[in-house]
């Protein structure tokens, strides 16, 4: 999808960003990203639903740590997806040092 979405940002000038980043639970720099050959189904971990069609290596980063760093005073609103890892990556996250 990153080449689509950065074709798309150039119609946003200045409101959009793309950071070509994995959101987890830790940062690394390099993590398999198991692309599925059904569309949805992609993720860190290979799907029990799908094949896997190729590995691709990303960087991951801690959400929140990523956060302080683009100095995000606040967040209003946050839709993660993160393929069957939400709940780890928002368990990660300290609410204390950056409130919703």
């Amino acid at each position: 999808c990153q080449q689509i979405l950065t074709r798309l940002l150039s119609a946003y000038p200045g409101r959009c960003r793309l950071f070509p980043f994995a959101a987890a639970n830790r940062n690394c720099q390099s993590a398999l990203l198991q692309q599925n050959a059904t569309p949805g189904l992609s993720g860190l971990a290979p799907s029990p639903f799908g094949a896997t069609k190729a590995v691709i290596p990303v960087r991951c980063i801690h959400l929140g740590d990523f956060l302080l760093e683009q100095k995000t005073p606040r967040v209003d609103f946050l839709k993660i997806d993160t393929e069957r890892t939400d709940f780890e990556v928002l368990e990660s996250h300290s609410f204390d040092r950056l409130r919703p």
